[in-house]
């Protein structure tokens, strides 16, 4: 269960990341 909740997490941030990066290539400050 504790590779299952890592994996979640790991996913989560991932996605974040991604959003992130497309936020600043879309609008670079």
């Amino acid at each position: 269960m504790d590779l299952g909740w890592d994996l979640s997490v790991h996913r989560q941030r991932l996605g974040w990341h991604q959003q992130m990066y497309s936020q600043s290539m879309s609008n670079p400050l």
